[in-house]
């Protein structure tokens, strides 16, 4: 939501094209999008027509309600779960040149970890309220995804990068 109210990513492109007469009325206006109207509009748009249950939905168009996936990476914690992934890999058999991938790591970490859809926001907490959380974790049509990969609420460390926020 922070990333798509500096006019950036595909979902506010698509929000965008398809109904400009409403984006003012979804994102946020000014960083770091704190204001009293910013974060109503946080609001609307979790819970609005147009985007609500967009997670759950990408998600099962992608896998299934039981996809066949042995490690999940979670974006927050990328080069960690990329290793712990590939451990698992080895462990089923697979071979990992570690040096290799620990140069190219290297390499890249300061792009990897500084700039990937990086936006100005407040905190999580800022953004939902204990009526929003509940929302989005019983209420929503995204909350299966909530109980497949085990989170507890939107403010959770696992979690937030899926309720919109990036806590990096």
């Amino acid at each position: 939501w922070a990333y798509g109210s500096t006019s950036q990513g595909r979902l506010w492109k698509a929000f965008d094209r398809k109904r400009p007469d409403v984006v003012d009325d979804y994102y946020g206006h000014t960083p770091p999008f704190d204001s009293p109207g910013d974060i109503a509009r946080f609001e609307t748009f979790l819970t609005g027509d147009f985007t609500k249950g967009d997670l759950g939905a990408r998600f099962l168009s992608s896998f299934s309600s039981t996809p066949m996936v042995d490690c999940w990476v979670n974006t927050a914690n990328l080069i960690n779960d990329t290793k712990s992934c590939l451990r698992a890999y080895e462990d089923q058999g697979g071979r990992v040149v570690w040096d290799h991938l620990d140069d190219f790591l290297e390499q890249r970490k300061l792009a990897i970890v500084g700039s990937a859809n990086a936006s100005p926001h407040a905190t999580c907490e800022t953004y939902f309220t204990d009526d929003l959380s509940t929302y989005v974790r019983n209420a929503s049509f995204d909350s299966p995804i909530y109980d497949y990969f085990g989170w507890s609420g939107c403010c959770d460390d696992r979690s937030c990068s899926v309720c919109g926020i990036d806590l990096g």
